[in-house]
């Protein structure tokens, strides 16, 4: 018994690093063969080598064995997650829709929580199909119908976060709305996902910067589009030992995309200018010092954005030290206003690099306007994140309490 337990134990711990590493349930048969041809060398001088091959042989790893382990397993810890929230004083959820492969709807819903020892934890409570509609009442019922199914009781529900869509957060039919409703006097604090509404920030409405970021991915579709170009820009930089050896691509679904496709793009200025015009394609912007000002000031903005989103992403993330994130870039970008009227490019080295490269680049910059720019994007920071305005008082308390009076904790 002792021996078939260790086995099972073993297939059980071969079957969760597979699952980790989002392996193929077939790769398990594939470790029992290295533990058997390693086995054979590592284990050449041991007297028991025999009655090792014998229980790495025993090992249970077909592909069908490994998928009942794994939905064992994950099955295990939704019971202790949910029997965590179950016991919890307070938790939190955080909601976002998503599409499968099959156009089926998804609902993912994240929870914090308080363990034993108060300490807060966070984890995937649950992926809700939603075959039908996605109407803040189909997204109330099928989330009312897994707490009560799951005796999660919602009394205990203190902050939900979701996206901006219309069903989330829609005035009347919103499901935020009809949770408040079904709560009645019950305190729920609705938060608009601060990632969600940091990256429309970043939409260009400056007119002429906009149309640099469209000629430039432009640029980047031309060779990227077509198959046979893709090959040879690849081949010509493999040929020039470039800094690269391809481009990226934007799309609009991957947030930190624009700033890395810009990067890219500016190392290989020569090598994409060379070839457009070697098949037929010329873009007279590449020599245009006004145009390569913009589009070098959009790759280093970009990258100041870039790095604001990777600081709001992980775990264990608390509101109050994303805001402040918010609220320091903010600064910063009043900074680069002022730093930019007086030509300082402390923080913009490829626009710094630019205007070193052509000796007229310094007269050009004062009529681009690129502070309207930052003047812009700041009003749309301001504008998005005014809930969270209003709740500075409240994060100040749990962050510090000596910060805060009552009087303006009556206020939230």
């Amino acid at each position: 018994m002792k021996e078939s337990e260790a086995v099972t134990e073993a297939s059980f711990k071969i079957c969760y690093l597979l699952a980790k590493h989002k392996k193929p349930f077939t790769e398990a048969e594939l470790v029992k063969k290295c533990f058997l041809s390693a086995a054979e060398i590592l284990f050449e001088n041991y007297s028991n080598k025999s009655s090792i091959l014998k229980e790495i042989g025993a090992l249970q790893l077909l592909d069908s064995t490994c998928a009942r382990r794994i939905e064992a397993m994950g099955q295990n810890i939704q019971e202790q997650v949910i029997k965590a929230v179950r016991e919890s004083p307070f938790f939190s959820i955080a909601m976002d829709e998503s599409r499968d492969i099959g156009d089926v709807a998804q609902l993912l819903v994240w929870v914090r929580y308080l363990d034993q020892s108060l300490h807060p934890k966070e984890e995937l409570l649950c992926l809700l199909p939603l075959h039908g509609q996605t109407r803040g009442e189909d997204i109330l019922d099928s989330i009312c119908n897994y707490f009560e199914t799951h005796h999660i009781p919602l009394d205990s529900l203190v902050s939900i976060t979701t996206d901006g869509a219309p069903a989330m957060v829609g005035h009347d039919r919103g499901f935020v709305s009809l949770l408040k409703k079904k709560l009645t006097g019950q305190p729920v604090i609705d938060y608009h996902c601060i990632i969600h509404q940091e990256v429309p920030c970043a939409k260009l409405k400056h007119g002429e910067l906009n149309n640099v970021l469209k000629l430039a991915v432009k640029m980047v579709n031309f060779i990227r589009a077509k198959a046979l170009n893709h090959r040879l820009f690849k081949a010509m930089l493999q040929d020039s030992e470039a800094e690269y050896t391809d481009l990226l691509r934007h799309t609009e679904v991957r947030w930190l995309s624009k700033g890395k496709v810009l990067e890219r793009f500016i190392a290989l200025l020569p090598e994409i200018e060379h070839f457009t015009n070697s098949r037929g394609q010329t873009f007279p912007e590449l020599k245009d010092v006004k145009w390569l000002l913009m589009l070098h000031f959009l790759s280093d903005l970009f990258a100041h954005f870039n790095a604001l989103n990777l600081m709001l992403q992980g775990k264990q993330k608390l509101v109050w030290s994303m805001m402040n994130g918010i609220y320091s870039f903010e600064s910063k970008l009043v900074l680069f206003k002022e730093q930019l009227d007086v030509a300082d490019f402390s923080h913009f080295p490829k626009l710094l690099a630019v205007t070193q490269r052509f000796p007229n680049a310094q007269e050009m910059l004062p009529t681009l306007n690129l502070g309207a720019c930052l003047e812009d994007i700041s009003g749309e920071i301001k504008r998005r994140f005014s809930q969270f305005r209003t709740l500075t008082p409240l994060f100040r308390l749990v962050e510090n309490p000596w910060m805060v009076s009552a009087r303006n904790l009556d206020a939230v």
